[in-house]
């Protein structure tokens, strides 16, 4: 007998420390999910099991600003366990707003956005980096800006594919992360 290997693994909704991982179902009794730093071998990460055929899952106490990989099996009726899905990279952001004073404010307009995309911070001063993170981690793109009090900057983001990002905001006083959705 045979138990089908899981496809269509997805991470989404990615906070500093949690994800949602989701799944196309193979009519298992259950899945297990292996997870663990970028390389890991399938198998010998944190492993857990979702009951009752579920296809999806929360991921909680993930670390903040590191690369995870991810592997979903079927555990079929008859107690058959199939093979691991293809390995799924996933990054969570740094936590949102860490050292931020009060009156600190990131906005990104439009989001989502397909040629270009603003960045205004206000409440802020002094030189801030800006980067682009997409979601196995990588930097996409980054830039900087000089602020006093108020800042915009405008960004073109025509030369990135379409799918979610993180735009990371650091300076003296600033650490915020948003997400960014190129269309």
């Amino acid at each position: 007998a045979t138990c089908p290997k899981p496809a269509g693994v997805v991470v989404n909704d990615i906070t500093y420390n949690s994800a949602v991982v989701s799944w196309t179902g193979t009519g298992a009794a259950s899945y297990e999910i292996d997870y663990g730093p970028r390389n890991f071998s399938a198998g010998t990460g944190t492993r857990i099991t979702v009951p009752d055929g579920a296809t999806s899952t929360t991921l909680l106490s993930l670390q903040e600003d590191y690369n995870y990989n991810i592997f979903v099996r079927s555990i079929c009726a008859d107690g058959v366990v199939g093979a691991w899905s293809d390995q799924v990279d996933f990054s969570t952001p740094e936590r949102q707003g860490i050292s931020t004073a009060d009156g600190m404010q990131l906005a990104i307009y439009p989001n989502p956005a397909s040629g270009a995309t603003t960045i205004a911070l206000s409440g802020v001063s002094g030189e801030v980096s800006i980067t682009i993170v997409d979601m196995n981690g990588r930097t996409v793109q980054s830039d900087s800006m000089s602020c006093e009090g108020d800042c915009v900057k405008t960004i073109q983001v025509d030369g990135l594919a379409q799918g979610a990002y993180f735009v990371r905001v650091k300076g003296n006083d600033i650490n915020m992360v948003k997400k960014l959705v190129v269309k």
